[in-house]
């Protein structure tokens, strides 16, 4: 299968094994799909994962957001968002 990837602040299409199923859990082919241009960009500008979440917890708005969002649903539900 295909995936898009973020490497070394590039956009990659590369061919990755299938995922393994487990109990629970269901492979869903997908037809099509679309990458937006606004929060994939910046990711890719600011170099990835690190440089994107730093941007963002530079933010005190931001801040604030996770910490209503921490007492609201807790840190499970939170990080998977």
């Amino acid at each position: 299968m295909k995936q898009v990837l973020i490497k070394g602040g590039s956009v990659k299409v590369e061919e990755v094994p299938m995922p393994s199923v487990e109990p629970g859990m269901a492979v869903v082919r997908v037809a099509a799909s679309l990458i937006s241009s606004g929060t994939e960009s910046s990711f890719v500008a600011e170099g990835g994962t690190a440089g994107f979440l730093l941007k963002k917890a530079r933010d005190p708005l931001n801040v604030e957001k996770l910490k209503r969002k921490l007492a609201t649903v807790g840190i499970k539900s939170t990080w998977e968002l």
